[in-house]
């Protein structure tokens, strides 16, 4: 049996789940890591460069789904540059790879699927490629079901349920986090607003890793029930983009957005309303 170069390459990227663009400055390096990456089937290199500005130039004609970036170049930095491509997609996986581990924290903050040491080594790197292919693999699995939504109540609790289950919370600062985020929807917070407001008496340095250990521990349970990539981060700032959801107090700050005028028919529907409501706890 005879193939065509199309159905080879079609049988090609069947294999490869990873489709992966490099940028570092140092071309050896670039080599480096293209060499290493081309020993696993399930990547497939797709360009290499050297500088950040040429990627951007070139990100129209690249259909990529990870990103494997050094944070320290000239110009446009890993870090710029990974916020940068998470605004054009978010479900670009960034993999950075850099030879200071100062770096580990910012690139935590960006939620980048794993931070590398130089110099790399094979075992290092395959641990990558398997959480790539979990994560890729996931985010084509768990999306929320046609018709399912989250259901949050904030009046006299504050509940969060999916498909009639309650969600669990690992600690009460991610929900207290959630809830947070949720009060402030699609609002850009700023990190040291989010520090000040959970962790007012943590030294900051320490409530800075503990607020990163915490949007981590909140993404992945979101993402647990489909809902992947909704918190995104850009200019030290986080914001919450859920959809598909219902929340009983959004639901009344648009009743009184939409209402200012009373009349009998409005204050029938504040009424209805009002009754479910007692107080808000965090319990």
């Amino acid at each position: 049996m005879s193939y065509t170069s199309n159905s080879i390459l079609k049988m090609k990227e069947m294999i490869c789940v990873i489709r992966a663009i490099l940028v570092d400055d140092e071309p050896l390096a670039l080599q480096l890591l293209t060499h290493k990456l081309a020993t696993f089937k399930e990547v497939q290199v797709l360009k290499t460069f050297t500088n950040s500005l040429h990627l951007l130039e070139d990100i129209k004609d690249l259909s990529f789904n990870v990103a494997f970036l050094d944070i320290s170049m000239p110009g446009i930095d890993g870090i710029d540059l990974a916020e940068h491509l998470l605004s054009i997609d978010p479900t670009i996986k960034i993999v950075f790879v850099s030879a200071y581990r100062d770096y580990a924290i910012q690139a935590f903050e960006l939620n980048s699927i794993d931070f590398i040491l130089k110099p790399l080594t094979n075992e290092r790197l395959e641990k990558t490629i398997t959480r790539l292919t979990q994560a890729l693999s996931s985010a084509s699995i768990l999306q929320p079901e046609s018709g399912k939504q989250l259901e949050i109540q904030c009046f006299q609790e504050f509940i969060v349920q999916y498909k009639q289950e309650f969600v669990k919370w690992k600690t009460i600062k991610i929900k207290e986090l959630f809830a947070y985020f949720l009060t402030h929807h699609k609002e850009l917070i700023h990190r040291d607003v989010l520090i000040e407001t959970l962790w007012p008496d943590t030294e900051y340095s320490k409530a800075k890793i503990q607020l990163h250990t915490t949007l981590s521990h909140l993404r992945k349970t979101l993402e647990s029930l489909g809902f992947s990539k909704v918190i995104v981060f850009t200019n030290q700032s986080y914001r919450l983009e859920l959809v598909n959801f219902h929340c009983d107090a959004l639901e009344m700050n648009q009743l009184v957005q939409q209402h200012i005028n009373a009349t009998d028919a409005t204050i029938e529907k504040f009424e209805k309303v009002f009754k479910s409501i007692k107080v808000i706890t965090w319990n």
